[in-house]
């Protein structure tokens, strides 16, 4: 029995072990796609992950779950972006309490290496971690009663991103290692957590709050109440060189807070707290030589409210005494440094709450600074009052302070200034109770940087006073730009208000700006700039201006004689009026900006209105040099990006070589690299245009373009001479005399010569001829010449309209009529565009002149040979001299090719009497020969049958014989007569079919026709505009 059970007992386990290797092995796939579909299916994003591995012997008697590769992206943003990436996540379960049903779950361990998270928060509701389907609800999130207990939570060589655009706070973290724990009992929680961290940076729009910190912690945190309460028990924080320690508790109710903290740093040497100014902790920091002492202690205590409907009360104390430190290596250091600050509230309503700096002192070289601040009533009426004094040389500290390698610090400021005011005063302009005297001097200041335009300040000077600050003198040269100052403030303290308006009058001139360099386009590459500004100060500023800008360079634009005044408030910009020459075109006009000041942090597209009149512009200059398009440094023209502008102007004259317009009105808007042309009109060539449409130059693209012109009695001649363009596509126009009308679609890329690429050319479109003739173009004279046709040499078109169209470079005219006395043309055809023609016309000759014209080929003895020979046959069959020339034209406008052709008149060009005229001749002559015989062989048939019956069939068999051998006898010697004579008398051109146009004409004009009306009524380009 004992033998049995043993026997079973091993078979089981030989079971179990063998489940426990082939479920891994065989269902590891289907487990993977389980787990990518549950997880996508309840999320806005996508999961991924290269290998997915279940194993019950790494971890036993854990089960391991292991990931390779994971990569979860976000999809709640306009933009795809990735929020984790790791090399592998694993997770040790315990899964034997799961299939017997404990109630607490065990995860002996969470292992994540090489992560990289990166969290965008876009608004307060929306941001790219908030993946979960419904995750912006506003419903309580419902708590998990289930026990569990993750042993160890372990994260290795990671890093962080966060980005607050609301904010505009950016946090990056690089080298994040962490060990902890977690344990959910009964609905709370318990959390510790160690943490190192060896690059932390916070920025806050422009400025840097720290910069690669270090990070050590060690916290530990009781969560309760689900989640509503937390208990911090003895924890600590270094920063740098500085450790603070730190417990307490924290409650959320609804929108309050209740907190209960208290925070202090055992360390007491000075060197600790100057660890945290921005670049002070380097990689020799603990080598410094540092003495002094300080402290910081402080404690928070009571309900906090928004609105201001409750505060808690606090109580924080910092001190140093006797500070000094010097880092190695440098020959100057700081000393003497003294600060007491003290600040505490005790009331609800911050009635007695104060900040006070008594004592804030310190010593480089020779140069002291000295400065004292007492703030009260900081929630009622603010009051404040204080001094700072003190010279520094600029050299001394960047002698004292680590600056990056290569960075020069050089020049002197001088500052004195003594005040005390209430905000009530300040808002009020109640000058005679404040006190706001003083000055600051800036003299050589120069601050270089790799990398950075240098920057300069020769002289400055700004004088304090309580009604007024006053700017004299104060120059700055910033790179390859200068700026010369002077001004006003007015109630300068309005600035510290938050509520008074801060007026400023300033004058500025400037020899020379180069805007790229100050926008970082030509010298540096762009770094990463907020998603937006806080405007609260910006809101509140309203500066007046005149300005003068002798040059200004601005990607391929030189603007010179720049004069303007306006006003910048809040984030809009008005210039009125406003002057400048750009590129060689002078102009002058206003502009109104919206959004200046986010534009010119490189956040937002710029969006405004530019008015703008002149007396010439030369887009020759503006777009380029002779002719040519100008390049941006990629090397395809561009126009420039980052601007929404409605942009209306008129010009007295415009100039694009070959091109002049006059009297032009302009209606238009620049968007991203997109011209849109609501509307233009000028007068040109003799005529007057309508222009619309768009021009777009994508980045890395070659330029394109969808216009529409309408286009009003234009003399041919002028047109010719104007636009480039017309000049490659319609040749014809230069021995035109006359005036036509046009409306057109014209679509393609542009050349880096200005001109379209006739390869990608389209062009839809009607001409009609109001007056017209055309002289010297010799395609017509060489017809005129094979015809005798003098009235074609000369050709008069007035009153004719044309529909045409252009693809791919080639040029084809849509079938027309045209009417010369009583000769009636029909032309057709294409040509390349600077290649050769293909065109066929047909010219319906009145008898009188079909006549002179066979005669003068003498091809009427051949048509007389027939006839006569028709006629003693006793066939009534003739040809008549009802013909139609049929000109087949092919070569080049300077080299013609033209040949002729007759055809019986009425027939198409097309048909089938296409062949010339002597296969006519040979195709009339067979059709009346076999006629005729076959009337006489039907007569002989029947007078033998009706007098001679008993005739055997072989002799009629015989008869019939020789009546088709007479037949084909005399069909041979006819053709061979007309051959010969044709071919001694005529022209090559009469013998050989002019070939057909290879599909290039369309079969059925009228469609084609139809369809070009079509496209006219239906253009719109701004359909295409990105929405």
């Amino acid at each position: 029995m004992k033998k049995r059970f043993f026997i079973f007992l091993a078979g089981a386990f030989v079971i179990i072990l063998a489940a426990a290797v082939a479920i891994p092995f065989f269902f590891s796939d289907a487990v993977a796609a389980k787990v990518k579909n549950s997880i996508n299916s309840n999320i806005n994003g996508k999961l991924d992950f290269s290998d997915f591995k279940l194993s019950l012997f790494s971890d036993f008697p854990y089960l391991s779950l292991h990931l390779e590769n994971p990569a979860c992206y976000s999809f709640v943003g306009s933009d795809t972006t990735e929020l984790f990436r790791s090399k592998s996540v694993r997770v040790s379960v315990n899964a034997w309490n799961v299939l017997l049903g404990k109630e607490k779950l065990v995860v002996k361990g969470l292992y994540i290496e090489s992560a990289m998270v990166n969290l965008v928060q876009y608004d307060s509701l929306h941001a790219n971690y908030m993946l979960i389907n419904g995750a912006e609800s506003t419903a309580e999130p419902k708590s998990s009663m289930m026990d569990f207990s993750l042993e160890d939570f372990t994260i290795v060589g990671s890093s962080i991103r966060w980005e607050s655009m609301p904010d505009n706070i950016l946090l990056v973290v690089r080298g994040l290692n962490h060990t902890g724990s977690i344990a959910q009992i009964s609905g709370d929680q318990e959390v510790h957590s160690e943490l190192k961290i060896d690059s932390f940076t916070v920025t806050s729009g422009l400025f840097t709050i720290l910069n690669e910190a270090k990070i050590a912690s060690d916290s530990h945190i009781k969560i309760k109440d689900q989640g509503t309460r937390y208990d911090i028990g003895d924890s600590k924080i270094q920063l740098n060189s500085f450790l603070l320690k730190y417990q307490g508790s924290v409650e959320m109710k609804g929108d309050s807070l209740l907190l209960g903290l208290r925070f202090e740093s055992p360390g007491t040497q000075f060197k600790e707290l100057f660890s945290l100014l921005p670049n002070a902790y380097t990689a020799d920091f603990e080598r410094a030589v540092s003495s002094g002492s300080f402290s910081f202690k402080g404690a928070v205590d009571g309900l906090y409210l928004p609105d201001g409907r409750s505060y808690p009360g606090w109580n924080v104390a910092i001190g140093v005494d006797e500070g000094a430190f010097i880092y190695p290596g440098k020959s100057m250091g700081i000393s003497n440094v003294k600060v007491r600050v003290l600040s505490r509230n005790t009331q609800r309503d911050m009635s007695d709450a104060f900040i006070s700096v008594d004592t804030a002192v310190f010593l480089l070289n020779r140069d002291l600074v000295t400065a004292r601040l007492y703030a009260d009533k900081l929630a009622a009426d603010p009051h404040f009052r204080g001094d700072i004094n003190g010279r520094l040389d600029l050299v001394h500290f960047g002698e004292f302070y680590p600056l990056d390698p290569g960075t020069v610090l050089e020049g002197r400021l001088d500052l004195d200034l003594k005040f005390d005011a209430r905000q009530s005063a300040i808002e009020l302009e109640r000058y005679n109770e404040l006190l706001f005297h003083g000055f600051l001097k800036c003299n050589g200041i120069r601050y270089t940087q790799p990398g950075m335009p240098a920057l300069s300040v020769p002289v400055a000077q700004v004088d304090f006073q309580p009604s007024k600050l006053s700017i004299d003198n104060a120059n700055l040269i910033f790179g390859k730009s200068d700026f010369a100052v002077s001004g006003s403030m007015r109630n300068p303290l309005a600035v510290m208000s938050g509520n008074s308006l801060v007026e400023m009058n300033l004058t500025h001139r400037s020899e020379k700006i180069d805007a790229d360099e100050l926008m970082g386009v030509s010298d540096a590459p762009s770094a990463s700039a907020p998603t937006s500004i806080n405007t609260d100060l910006f809101d509140r500023l309203s500066v007046d201006f005149n300005s003068t800008i002798r040059e200004l360079n601005f990607e391929t634009y030189s603007c010179t004689n720049i004069r303007g005044s306006g006003q910048l408030k809040g984030n809009a910009l008005r210039i009125a009026p406003v002057e400048a020459t750009v590129n060689g075109s002078t102009l002058t006009g206003n502009v109104t900006f919206e959004n200046i000041l986010d534009f010119s942090l490189d956040t937002f597209p710029l969006r405004g209105i530019v008015n703008f009149e002149s007396t010439m512009i030369d887009l020759d200059k503006l777009m380029g040099t002779g002719g040519q398009i100008a390049a941006s440094s990629n090397g395809s023209f561009a126009l420039p990006s980052g601007f929404d502008l409605d942009i209306r102007g008129r010009a007295n004259k415009v100039i694009y070589s070959p091109l002049q317009l006059n009297e032009v009105l302009l209606s238009s808007k620049l968007s991203g690299q997109r011209f849109i042309m609501e509307k233009i009109t000028a007068k040109a060539a003799g005529g007057q245009m309508t222009l619309q449409g768009l021009f777009e130059t994508p980045p890395g693209q070659s330029p394109v373009f969808d216009l529409k012109y309408d286009i009003n009695r234009l003399e041919f001649k002028k047109a010719f001479e104007s636009f480039s363009t017309l000049s490659v596509i319609a040749p014809l126009f230069r021995y035109i005399e006359g005036f036509f009308n046009s409306s057109l679609i014209f679509q393609g890329k542009l050349a880096p010569s200005g001109l379209p690429d006739f390869n990608s050319l389209s062009v839809n479109g009607l001409i009609e001829t109001l007056e017209g003739s055309i002289k010297g173009f010799e395609p017509l004279k060489r017809i005129a010449e094979k015809t005798g046709l003098r009235e074609i040499g000369n050709l008069n078109i007035a009153n004719s309209r044309n529909w045409f169209n252009i693809d791919q470079g080639i040029v084809q005219v849509k079938e027309f009529d045209k009417k010369i006395g009583d000769i009636r043309l029909e032309v057709e055809g294409t040509h390349r565009i600077s290649g050769p023609m293909d065109y066929e016309i047909l010219i319906d000759l009145p008898q009188g002149k079909t006549s002179q014209y066979l005669k003068a080929a003498r091809i009427d003895e051949g048509m007389q040979l027939y006839n006569e020979f028709m006629a003693k046959a006793g066939l009534n069959k003739t040809l008549s001299a009802e013909l139609d020339l049929l000109i087949g034209l092919k070569g080049t406008v300077l080299s013609p090719d033209v040949r002729v052709r007759l055809q019986p008149a009425g027939d198409s060009k097309n048909g089938s009497s296409k062949d010339g005229l002597a296969d006519v001749v040979k195709e009339k002559l067979v059709d009346s020969l076999k006629s005729e015989a076959t009337a006489v062989r039907e007569k002989v048939e029947t007078a033998v049958e009706d007098k001679v019956r008993a005739v055997s069939d072989s002799l009629e068999d015989i008869a019939r014989k020789k009546l088709e051998q007479a037949k084909e006898d005399l069909e041979s010697k006819v053709r061979q007569k007309i051959d010969t004579l044709v071919g001694s008398k005529a022209s090559d051109a009469l013998k050989k079919p002019m070939d057909s146009l290879t599909g290039k004409i369309l079969k059925e004009p009228g469609k084609a026709v139809d369809s070009i009306k079509t496209k006219l009524k239906d253009w719109n380009p701004f359909k295409k505009e990105k929405k």
